[in-house]
């Protein structure tokens, strides 16, 4: 039987990961738009539908064990998203706003794969196997997604610095 000290370690990070979702669903809305590539265009907006699925799941397990959803909102979500809405007004073109969407983008991915990746485990481990089920959703959702960043990453880099340049050997023979 897992103890309640354990689960409230649970459904503690679970309602920041609601608040999280709820904050990006906000901003990856007003970010989509400034995108010009349309395949970056498409994941942010594709990106929304799997926020919504993914704070029902985590809504879906709060309630389950007693909780309620208050509006909060998630610091490290916050700092991610306005660090790179700072980078945006200094981008000096639409490939490098492009680039500086995807950077953002991974680092908020890297962040929503972490915490629920940490989410499912402590639910495995408390033998809550749905829950962890559940979060493996979200976090199988959030790989994807990552996955087609990368892939985008590569072709946006090429159109923001198209010029290949070789560097200078460290060592010389």
């Amino acid at each position: 039987m897992p103890t309640a000290s354990a689960i409230e370690l649970l459904l503690g990070q679970l309602e920041e990961l609601h608040h999280a979702e709820t904050q990006l669903g906000v901003s990856m809305h007003s970010l989509s738009s400034v995108a010009s590539h349309p395949g970056l265009r498409h994941m942010m907006v594709r990106h929304l539908g799997e926020i919504e699925r993914q704070k029902e799941r985590i809504a879906q397990i709060l309630t389950h064990h007693g909780r309620r959803l208050y509006p909060g909102r998630s610091v490290e979500i916050e700092a991610l998203v306005d660090a790179a809405r700072k980078r945006l007004e200094t981008a000096p073109d639409v490939e490098t706003v492009d680039l500086v969407l995807v950077i953002g983008c991974i680092r908020i991915d890297h962040y929503e794969m972490g915490s629920y990746e940490v989410a499912a485990a402590i639910a495995e481990q408390l033998g809550l196997h749905a829950e962890s089920e559940m979060l493996a959703e979200c976090l199988a959702e959030r790989d994807g997604s990552a996955e087609i960043l990368r892939k985008l990453q590569g072709e946006i880099l090429k159109l923001a610095f198209p010029t290949e340049v070789t560097p200078e050997p460290i060592f010389e023979d």
